[in-house]
């Protein structure tokens, strides 16, 4: 009964879900999003597989108060990255390095995670993220807050790097086959973060700044505008920080 009563509870979540899919590109906080993703990539999915928790010791379940290990964990996926479209370090006023992004890179979904609200609009819900495997998605890449412990809980390599995506489902965004998809809401949002993220590329603000302006017009969906004019806001408040010349 419980079982079921769970299942239901999640159905419902997904139907309000998917009641709330835009009938055309997801251009909702576009630059929130982007700007939060560590990196933004196109990638593969390669491989899928369960990974368990790691049985606790005879002390632990004392500890714990159990007498049989829960029997849970999660499911491993690995992606291969085919483009990285910007990085998070792109946003900020001056060009600057990062770390290389591992290739393939490995994200880990742990079972239950609950239904979400988006941080930037509540009638949004997001459930996990969920690949299928030889397709191709963006993603919108974030480093997992628990990775440090995530290899003590589970059967994981603790020498892999692991990451979530940002707003789960909703940043995970499978891309259309060659002859592209029946109402295809993808091939213009793909469009869109590859322009506002080439215009965040140049080395120096002033000229983030007027990038952002040119391509202000590449939609006149509002929701896009009024990602391109935030990204501009956040750039001239960081350009009133640094020192005049």
């Amino acid at each position: 009964m419980i079982v079921e009563l769970t299942m239901l509870a999640l159905f419902a979540g997904q139907i309000e879900r998917f009641a709330m899919t835009p009938t055309g590109p997801d251009f909702e906080s576009l630059y929130d999003r982007v700007a939060e993703s560590t990196y933004v990539v196109k990638g593969i999915a390669l491989e899928s597989k369960y990974i368990y928790l790691r049985i606790p010791t005879e002390e632990e379940l004392t500890k714990l108060g159990m007498t049989l290990p829960i029997f849970r964990g999660g499911r491993l996926f690995t992606i291969a990255v085919g483009q990285t479209v910007c990085r998070q370090a792109d946003f900020a006023p001056a060009a600057s390095q990062t770390a290389p992004l591992a290739n393939p890179l490995h994200i880990f979904v742990p079972d239950e995670e609950p239904i979400t609200k988006s941080k930037w609009n509540p009638y949004i819900l997001n459930v996990s993220e969920h690949f299928r495997q030889g397709k191709d998605s963006l993603l919108f890449l974030r480093d997992d807050p628990r990775r440090a412990e995530l290899p003590s809980r589970y059967l994981l390599d603790p020498g892999l790097t692991y990451y979530r995506i940002s707003e789960g489902d909703r940043g995970a965004v499978e891309l259309p086959g060659v002859t592209g998809q029946p109402r295809d809401f993808v091939t213009p949002l793909v469009s869109a973060v590859t322009a506002l993220c080439e215009a965040v590329k140049a080395p120096d603000v002033e000229t983030k700044i007027r990038n952002l302006r040119a391509v202000r017009d590449h939609s006149t969906d509002a929701a896009w505008q009024k990602s391109v004019d935030a990204a501009i806001n956040a750039l001239q408040q960081e350009q009133a920080k640094l020192p005049q010349k």
